[in-house]
């Protein structure tokens, strides 16, 4: 039918899915389920829980065949706001771009400098 999802991409959904539920056992695994649901930030974490548990929903839905539950995939956008997390990686990625820059700059003049030391070690053995 032409409303049908091909079965490659119910697959990758049921993956996916199978991916993120791992993640979510880790994270909660290794910061405690106080500290994952409760600190500054929190709110992130609980909309990758409702994004994760809407596509579970999602993908037993297909997986069963209940139907086009449009309700269902409506909720996508809840999906869609977990890739939104990336613009918080990405003002992370600039710290440390410019971490990148300065010890780049830095190792230049060091090895510089140990260049001269050897030398001057290597005269002083030679007398």
């Amino acid at each position: 039918s032409g409303g049908s999802v091909p079965k490659i991409f119910q697959t990758f959904d049921a993956v996916f899915f199978a991916g993120f539920v791992v993640e979510l056992i880790l994270r909660v695994a290794l910061d405690g389920a106080r500290e994952f649901f409760c600190r500054k930030g929190a709110a992130w974490n609980w909309m990758d829980v409702v994004a994760t548990g809407l596509l579970g929903i999602e993908v037993f839905q297909s997986a069963v065949s209940l139907g086009n539950a449009a309700f269902v995939r409506s909720l996508r956008l809840f999906r869609y706001v977990r890739a939104i997390r990336m613009v918080k990686l990405i003002k992370g990625l600039r710290v440390t771009r410019l971490l990148i820059a300065s010890l780049s700059t830095v190792v230049q003049p060091l090895l510089g400098t140990l260049g001269i030391l050897f030398f001057i070690l290597y005269v002083a053995t030679l007398g």
